[in-house]
Protein backbone atom coordinates (compact mmCIF):
# COMPACT_ATOMS: atom_id res chain seq x y z
CA UNK A 1 0.00 0.00 0.00
CA UNK A 2 1.21 3.09 -0.92
CA UNK A 3 0.26 6.51 0.41
CA UNK A 4 0.77 10.04 -0.47
CA UNK A 5 0.16 12.43 2.10
CA UNK A 6 1.12 15.36 3.91
CA UNK A 7 2.37 13.24 7.10
CA UNK A 8 5.71 13.36 8.62
CA UNK A 9 8.12 10.60 8.18
CA UNK A 10 7.95 9.43 4.84
CA UNK A 11 9.97 6.66 2.97
CA UNK A 12 10.65 8.59 -0.58
CA UNK A 13 11.23 5.93 -3.28
CA UNK A 14 13.63 7.66 -5.53
CA UNK A 15 12.72 5.91 -9.43
CA UNK A 16 15.86 6.93 -11.35
CA UNK A 17 16.99 4.26 -14.44
CA UNK A 18 14.80 1.34 -13.08
CA UNK A 19 10.99 2.64 -13.54
CA UNK A 20 9.48 -0.50 -12.81
CA UNK A 21 7.21 -2.13 -9.56
CA UNK A 22 7.85 -5.58 -10.03
CA UNK A 23 11.18 -6.91 -8.85
CA UNK A 24 12.32 -3.45 -7.20
CA UNK A 25 14.06 -3.92 -3.69
CA UNK A 26 14.16 -0.56 -3.12
CA UNK A 27 10.51 0.07 -3.58
CA UNK A 28 9.64 -3.48 -1.54
CA UNK A 29 12.04 -2.34 1.11
CA UNK A 30 10.17 1.26 1.27
CA UNK A 31 6.87 -0.49 1.34
CA UNK A 32 8.15 -2.91 4.28
CA UNK A 33 8.54 0.29 6.68
CA UNK A 34 5.30 0.27 6.77
CA UNK A 35 5.46 4.58 6.60
CA UNK A 36 3.78 6.56 3.88
CA UNK A 37 5.28 6.12 0.82
CA UNK A 38 6.29 9.04 -1.78
CA UNK A 39 6.97 7.54 -5.25
CA UNK A 40 9.76 10.26 -7.10
CA UNK A 41 11.32 10.84 -10.24
CA UNK A 42 13.46 13.58 -10.52
CA UNK A 43 13.65 14.97 -13.94
CA UNK A 44 17.69 16.76 -13.90
CA UNK A 45 18.12 18.80 -16.71
CA UNK A 46 21.96 18.83 -16.40
CA UNK A 47 21.94 14.85 -16.88
CA UNK A 48 19.27 15.14 -19.68
CA UNK A 49 21.85 17.79 -21.26
CA UNK A 50 24.77 15.37 -21.10
CA UNK A 51 26.42 14.30 -24.95
CA UNK A 52 25.52 10.49 -23.69
CA UNK A 53 21.55 11.17 -23.70
CA UNK A 54 19.54 10.83 -26.67
CA UNK A 55 15.72 12.10 -27.84
CA UNK A 56 15.67 8.60 -28.29
CA UNK A 57 16.37 7.81 -24.88
CA UNK A 58 13.83 10.64 -23.52
CA UNK A 59 11.44 9.45 -26.22
CA UNK A 60 11.61 6.00 -24.04
CA UNK A 61 11.59 7.96 -20.91
CA UNK A 62 8.50 9.44 -21.18
CA UNK A 63 6.43 6.11 -22.40
CA UNK A 64 8.37 4.60 -19.30
CA UNK A 65 7.32 7.15 -16.25
CA UNK A 66 3.64 6.96 -18.06
CA UNK A 67 3.42 3.26 -17.48
CA UNK A 68 4.81 3.20 -14.09
CA UNK A 69 2.38 5.52 -12.68
CA UNK A 70 -0.35 3.88 -14.14
CA UNK A 71 1.00 0.90 -12.46
CA UNK A 72 1.44 2.63 -9.34
CA UNK A 73 -2.62 4.29 -9.99
CA UNK A 74 -3.38 0.44 -9.88
CA UNK A 75 -1.84 0.22 -6.27
CA UNK A 76 -3.26 3.34 -4.73
CA UNK A 77 -0.23 5.79 -5.70
CA UNK A 78 1.03 8.65 -8.53
CA UNK A 79 4.14 9.55 -9.30
CA UNK A 80 5.52 12.83 -8.61
CA UNK A 81 7.86 14.14 -11.33
CA UNK A 82 9.51 17.04 -10.25
CA UNK A 83 12.21 18.99 -12.18
CA UNK A 84 15.36 20.15 -11.14
CA UNK A 85 18.45 19.31 -9.20
CA UNK A 86 18.29 16.35 -7.07
CA UNK A 87 19.64 18.18 -3.97
CA UNK A 88 17.31 21.27 -5.04
CA UNK A 89 13.78 19.02 -5.40
CA UNK A 90 14.58 16.43 -2.36
CA UNK A 91 15.19 19.26 -0.13
CA UNK A 92 11.98 20.73 -0.53
CA UNK A 93 10.20 17.55 -0.35
CA UNK A 94 11.73 17.22 2.93
CA UNK A 95 10.22 20.86 4.54
CA UNK A 96 7.24 20.07 2.85
CA UNK A 97 6.87 16.14 3.90
CA UNK A 98 9.52 15.48 6.74
CA UNK A 99 11.78 12.59 4.92
CA UNK A 100 12.52 10.31 7.43
CA UNK A 101 14.53 7.73 4.73
CA UNK A 102 14.98 7.55 0.60
CA UNK A 103 15.15 4.47 -1.18
CA UNK A 104 17.06 3.56 -3.95
CA UNK A 105 18.53 1.43 -6.44
CA UNK A 106 22.45 2.20 -6.76
CA UNK A 107 23.42 3.82 -10.09
CA UNK A 108 26.63 3.02 -11.49
CA UNK A 109 26.34 4.96 -14.95
CA UNK A 110 28.00 7.85 -15.54
CA UNK A 111 30.32 9.81 -13.48
CA UNK A 112 27.78 12.79 -13.46
CA UNK A 113 25.26 10.22 -11.39
CA UNK A 114 28.37 9.24 -8.98
CA UNK A 115 28.72 12.77 -8.21
CA UNK A 116 24.99 13.39 -7.88
CA UNK A 117 24.97 10.52 -5.25
CA UNK A 118 28.04 11.41 -3.82
CA UNK A 119 26.32 14.87 -2.85
CA UNK A 120 22.87 13.42 -1.80
CA UNK A 121 24.55 11.33 0.33
CA UNK A 122 26.47 14.35 1.99
CA UNK A 123 22.81 15.97 2.44
CA UNK A 124 21.07 13.32 3.97
CA UNK A 125 23.54 12.27 6.33
CA UNK A 126 23.46 16.31 7.05
CA UNK A 127 19.13 16.29 7.17
CA UNK A 128 19.34 12.93 9.32
CA UNK A 129 17.75 11.19 6.48
CA UNK A 130 18.72 7.40 6.36
CA UNK A 131 19.68 6.83 3.11
CA UNK A 132 18.94 3.44 1.56
CA UNK A 133 20.24 2.63 -1.49
CA UNK A 134 19.74 -1.60 -2.92
CA UNK A 135 22.67 -2.64 -5.51
CA UNK A 136 21.03 -3.96 -8.69
CA UNK A 137 22.72 -5.45 -12.20
CA UNK A 138 25.61 -7.29 -10.08
CA UNK A 139 27.90 -4.35 -10.19
CA UNK A 140 28.99 -3.23 -6.77
CA UNK A 141 30.27 0.33 -6.41
CA UNK A 142 33.90 1.33 -5.03
CA UNK A 143 35.78 -2.06 -6.22
CA UNK A 144 39.38 -0.74 -7.26
CA UNK A 145 40.50 -3.74 -9.03
CA UNK A 146 38.98 -6.86 -11.09
CA UNK A 147 40.46 -8.90 -8.01
CA UNK A 148 38.15 -7.20 -5.73
CA UNK A 149 35.09 -8.85 -7.63
CA UNK A 150 35.91 -12.23 -6.34
CA UNK A 151 34.47 -12.27 -3.02
CA UNK A 152 31.05 -10.71 -4.66
CA UNK A 153 31.14 -13.27 -8.06
CA UNK A 154 31.10 -16.39 -5.41
CA UNK A 155 28.84 -15.05 -2.52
Amino acid sequence: MFYICSMKGVHLIWFRRDLRVHDHAALNAAIASGAPVLPLYIFEPGLWALPEHSRRQFDFLMDSLTELDEALTERGARLIVRTGSALDVLADIHRRHGIEAIHMHEDTGLPWTRARDRAVRRWAMQAGISLREQPQAGVVRGLKTHEDWAPHWNA
